[in-house]
């Protein structure tokens, strides 16, 4: 898995570059899913999941504030196994 952090004072910059990614991903044709307390997934559980015709999910993740450390660690302890790609944005 390919982690990208988006953060930093210029959040209209950070917000075009996640724009850019999301539109390379629909041109791609993969799935887009986005990790929040309003999508109701979490972390763990949206990594893991597999879908067999997605060669590349795009995971997006936001307000990074809200999850633990823990799921973070276990992510990165991770991404060597796991498919797709993980945008964490965090505005400011």
């Amino acid at each position: 898995m390919k982690i990208f952090v988006l953060h930093g004072d210029d959040t209209l910059k950070a917000k075009n570059r996640l724009q850019l990614i999301v539109a390379n991903a629909r041109e791609s044709n993969c799935s887009i899913l986005e990790i929040n307390e309003k999508s109701g997934f979490d972390l763990g559980e949206a990594i893991t999941s597999n879908n067999l015709f997605d060669t590349e999910p795009l995971f997006i993740l936001r307000d990074l504030v809200k999850i633990s450390p823990k799921k973070l660690q276990w992510a990165f302890g991770r991404k060597e196994t796991l498919a797709g790609t993980l945008v964490i944005f965090n505005e400011g």
